[in-house]
């Protein structure tokens, strides 16, 4: 069991954020021809759709709340014995089936048997999504930054992994029951004498996790999802950019609790639209249709409290004009995210320590 109930923000390492956001031609890695001709991959990083937004913050609420310590045996690694090039510890995490459908932000409805019930399919398109992360091989291609007599030095790793390991159990199956699992995993009638979960996280999801990181409100993807219900991907990976580059920004700018005023992210459009992975608008040149979905992300995150306000600006680059946006952080939504978090943060210590 994860007592979750008072975990309101989580902690996600900017160096998983990244992975989220795709990159100019300029700034694209090789891909090793093996994997490329085995068509084992097609994009660089986590290329996520809504529900995998969702799954991936339930796991990391579910590891906040145990203040990053796990709540059954975890693992430590060595530099040599992954490819991530991690040393540490990895926790890993045992819940039920309820747990994560909770934290994943799942609706319970009133049955006719006057009990209320997890919905039916919004259950299947969550734990697919849990599955997507256990068993998809994601590209992670990561720097991490050490110091050496003064001067900076940057270690790189690159490996296809699924972001976490998932173990599960049955216990007490008929013949029957065992091949029902085969068929239908999610919603099989065997699925009562499911034993839960026990989730290894692989060490992107955990490196630097008390120094290199971003805050957000554990209900950020639900949120979204309440107040625009047919809304893109597009608009959850904008407002973890905003989130990232706030970040990054701000811990350039001061390491103070307090929020510059009048903090600004400058992104050209084109790279923005790279950013959110508008691939099929990008390889049509579909600038108008980029246009717009950038316009209602910005309108999105505006309404959430993100954002205080945006031009969309004018200039000349390499003798062409060009389009940038200027957002304008909402300093009041990420001095409270602060100031709340550190609290949350301080009573976890406590809890764990």
């Amino acid at each position: 069991m994860v007592n979750y109930s008072n975990c309101h923000f989580i902690r996600s390492p900017i160096h998983l954020e990244n992975q989220k956001f795709g990159r100019r031609p300029g700034q694209l890695i090789k891909i090793s021809p093996k994997l490329a001709q085995n068509g084992l991959v097609e994009v660089i990083g986590l290329d996520f759709l809504s529900s995998h937004y969702h799954a991936l913050a339930a796991i990391q609420r579910l590891l906040t709340a145990t203040n990053y310590k796990g709540n059954t045996k975890g693992v430590v690694l060595s530099r040599e014995s992954n490819s991530f090039q991690f040393e540490g510890w990895i926790p890993r995490i045992r819940f039920t089936k309820t747990e994560f459908l909770e934290a994943y932000g799942v609706k319970r409805y009133k049955t006719s048997r006057n009990k209320y019930e997890f919905s039916g399919k919004e259950s299947e398109t969550a734990l697919e999504a849990l599955y997507h992360l256990g068993h998809q091989p994601f590209l992670i291609v990561a720097t991490r930054t050490r110091w050496n007599n003064g001067t900076p030095i940057l270690d790189r790793y690159q490996t296809l992994s699924p972001i976490i390991r998932i173990y599960e159990g049955w216990e007490g199956l008929t013949d029957e029951e065992n091949t029902e699992i085969d068929v239908t995993p999610f919603n099989s009638p065997s699925t009562r004498k499911h034993k839960g979960f026990i989730v290894e996280p692989c060490p992107i999801l955990v490196d630097q996790i008390d120094s290199y990181f971003v805050v957000k409100p554990a209900n950020v993807y639900q949120e979204i999802k309440m107040r625009f219900p047919n809304a893109s991907r597009y608009a959850y990976t904008f407002i973890d950019w905003i989130i990232t580059a706030s970040a990054k920004k701000k811990r350039k700018l001061t390491k103070e609790n307090s929020w510059p005023e009048n903090l600004s992210l400058n992104v050209n459009v084109k790279s923005l639209a790279y950013i959110l992975r508008m691939n099929r608008y990008i390889s049509t040149r579909n600038w108008k249709k980029i246009e717009m979905a950038i316009d209602k992300c910005v309108e999105i995150a505006i309404q959430l409290g993100w954002l205080s306000s945006r031009k969309r600006v004018e200039f000349l680059e390499a003798s062409k004009l060009s389009k940038k946006e200027i957002l304008y952080l909402n300093k009041e939504r990420f001095e409270e995210i602060t100031r709340k978090s550190k609290e949350q943060m301080n009573q976890f210590e406590q809890e764990f320590n």
